[in-house]
């Protein structure tokens, strides 16, 4: 008796302590709530309802008429919790079978005021009396399953993001709905067994609904930034959802059942066991990522006959890889797609570069690879390139020294999936595993080739798309030219006209006079013409000669000599083949862009490392961002300085590479830039070391 009195007080407690702080998260989400949030006023209600509801419980008990009426509009708030959330997980989509069962949980639900007021018109009629009480509870499980199911699809029909948003929101909702249909299963089941069972569903119930603020409130503070509604096999789900709730209904009456043949007290006791062990496992068993992904590949593999449900997989691939949402990249895209149909936590796209090698180009989910695992294995390129199968790690043939780093750096690489165009790899997809680890079987292998030829063809299409356009842009830059050959044609013809009259009025001191002017403009505007050709020309082929590197920077300083804001620095000696007017033309850019980037003085110098010599160039200017670095710098006509033809970066790197060497860029934003021309040495000796007077270079 002691024990019951003081669980009593102890529920009480409880109700009222929820109330309070329902009441206070309502007034937090009406003034400190996403106003952006569509399930924000329909939560503040809920919980205002809740509160109100709790209040009336802990004062009057559960069976009393008022806190009995109070529990519908307290219900029909949070049916409307669902539906809005729905419009949280999926903006963009409007589904009609969500407002039709939505529009159904109402109406059912507002049949409950009508049949308490006929409970309280038949107190003189028992048998009648029982029925409309058997109807009451019966309606209200359809109401609780229903919400149920709802939840159960909110849940699964969202995307990763939405169900970030979702998550805490769906848990509360469903341990309230859960509690609520245990209560009436118990009420409905086993009424001969007394009030006491009952009452005990009935506060395990009211003790979760006075806890659904906590599950609100970490609700709100959830992102729904770029959701999208993502069902997938919806009503295999949603019928096997509904297979669950009614087994659960049926071992609920089984167990009333054998525990009324019992003792009262010990009844009693194990209907609470019961109760409190339904709640506890719904809060620790809920489906984490890994459970939910276990489950769907255990289903799949026993209720459907093919994995994937190819037309729903391939419309969600095509409209990722096709969507402009947020202006995404079509290699994030492209990475993204891949993951979507395995359910891989994180993808890395490879693309080819023009010397054959596979770079990183865009990542998903996984911070970008360190400088070191930015190239995919040359081996590793070969074989997807030459067999173009999908590598899962069981080809031990391939499994060299750089492979095996490789992977190994990788940690946890579960599929490398080629990207081929027309039998030419343009690409790599590395996907990382999905949330439950299993291997690749014929149909992973099928449908990941057929999408990594779709992703080929975009990417395809784009590098087209790209070429035709810098196509374009060269046929500007080639009528700009021929404007400029238009000035050059000009200056002609005025020193040809000069020139005739020059034999007629050579002896005239104001024809000399203005004979001067004109010789001296037409120079000044033809060396600015030739200046400008000079960046922007492209030079012969020439022929390869053994120099010193030291002689060929020491020419190079002594051009910008008159300009004195050129320093030759160290210079040590060593023997290259190059075209000596082709690198010093190559070069010649270089110190002209360090230069007009406003960084004085310009330092060049040489040193020799193994068997390469290494030129640098070096300025003190504004510098580059990486990212201008990676995807700007050396495309034609895209330039940081103010009518710059965006040529002269490109053409130097092209001449060293055709040298057999590469250009080497360090840039820091406000720091200033290096380039560095890597050559190989015409032999591996070095020459004596000799330093060149600086000064002298300079002056």
């Amino acid at each position: 008796m002691i024990f019951a009195e003081a669980t009593t007080v102890f529920v009480s407690a409880l109700l009222l302590a929820g109330a309070l702080a329902s009441l206070m998260a309502a007034i937090h989400l009406l003034r400190s709530g996403d106003a952006a949030r569509a399930d924000r006023l329909p939560s503040s209600m809920a919980l205002a309802l809740t509160a109100l509801w709790l209040l009336a419980y802990a004062a009057l008990g559960e069976a009393n008429i008022i806190v009995r009426l109070l529990e519908t509009p307290r219900n029909l708030a949070w049916i409307v919790v669902i539906y809005r959330a729905f419009e949280v997980a999926a903006p963009h989509d409007r589904n009609a079978a969500v407002r039709k069962v939505t529009l159904a949980l109402v109406m059912t639900q507002l049949l409950q005021p009508v049949l308490l007021g006929i409970e309280l018109r038949v107190t003189d009629y028992p048998a009648l009396l029982r029925d409309t009480q058997h109807t009451a509870e019966a309606l209200q499980m359809l109401v609780c399953i229903g919400a149920l199911v709802l939840v159960h699809n909110l849940y699964l029909a969202a995307s990763d993001g939405a169900q970030r948003v979702v998550h805490w929101l769906s848990l509360g909702l469903a341990g309230i709905w859960f509690t609520q249909l245990s209560a009436e299963g118990v009420s409905y089941f086993a009424r001969e067994a007394g009030d006491f069972a009952a009452g005990v569903a009935a506060a395990v119930h009211g003790v979760f609904a006075s806890a659904a603020w906590i599950f609100v409130l970490l609700s709100s503070r959830a992102d729904a930034a770029s959701n999208r509604f993502r069902p997938s096999r919806k009503v295999a789900f949603r019928t096997l959802s509904l297979v669950v709730i009614g087994a659960y209904l049926l071992a609920l009456h089984a167990l009333t059942e054998v525990l009324v043949g019992g003792e009262l007290q010990a009844a009693q006791i194990a209907m609470l066991a019961v109760s409190l062990g339904i709640v506890i496992g719904a809060l620790l068993w809920l489906p984490t990522r890994e459970l939910r992904a276990w489950l769907t590949v255990v289903i799949t593999k026993n209720l459907f006959k093919h994995r994937y449900e190819y037309r729903e997989e391939w419309l969600r691939f095509t409209r990722t890889l096709s969507s402009r949402a947020g202006d995404t990249p079509l290699p994030d895209r492209s990475v993204r797609a891949l993951c979507d149909i395995t359910g891989s936590r994180w993808g890395r796209l490879y693309l080819a570069q023009s010397g054959g090698e596979l770079t990183c180009a865009a990542n998903w989910n996984r911070s970008p690879p360190e400088d070191v695992d930015r190239m995919l294995p040359k081996a590793l390129a070969e074989y997807l390139g030459t067999t173009g199968r999908i590598y899962d790690g069981a080809e031990a043939d391939i499994h060299d020294g750089e492979t095996r780093s490789w992977l190994d750096a990788q940690a946890n690489v579960w599929a490398i999936v080629p990207l081929l165009h027309f039998e030419k790899l343009v690409g790599a997809v590395a996907l990382g595993p999905p949330a439950y680890a299993r291997s690749l079987d014929w149909e992973d292998f099928d449908i990941l080739r057929v999408a990594g030829s779709q992703i080929a063809s975009y990417l395809a299409e784009r590098q087209s798309q790209e070429t035709l356009l810098e196509s374009r842009q060269f046929d500007a830059f080639y009528r700009r030219m021929a404007f400029v050959m238009h000035d050059v044609k000009n200056l002609s013809s005025q020193l040809s006209l000069m020139s005739r009259n020059a034999k007629l009025h050579a002896d005239n001191p104001e024809y000399r006079k203005d004979m001067l002017v004109t010789l001296q403009n037409s120079a000044d505007k033809m060396n600015a013409l030739l200046a400008r050709l000079g960046r922007y020309g492209t030079a012969g082929t020439g022929r390869r000669e053994t120099v010193q590197i030291g002689g060929v920077l020491q020419r190079l300083a002594e051009q910008f000599a008159h300009s004195r804001k050129v320093v030759l620095g160290d210079c040590v000696q060593g023997l290259v083949t190059i075209d000596p007017e082709r690198l010093e033309q190559a070069l010649a850019h270089l110190v002209q862009n360090a230069i007009d980037a406003g960084g004085e003085p310009v330092e060049i110098s040489v040193a020799v490392e193994g068997e390469q010599a290494r030129i640098s160039v070096s300025d003190r200017g504004s510098g580059m961002s990486a990212g201008f670095i990676e995807n700007e710098l050396f495309k034609p006509f895209v330039s940081t300085k103010e009518g710059g033809f965006g040529i002269g970066a490109l053409e130097a790197r092209d001449i060293v590479q055709a040298m057999g060497g590469t250009l080497e860029v360090r840039s820091a934003e406000g720091v200033g830039t290096t380039f560095i021309a890597v050559l190989p040495l015409a032999k591996a000796r070095i020459e004596p070391a000799e330093r060149i007077d600086q000064n002298r270079a300079a002056a």
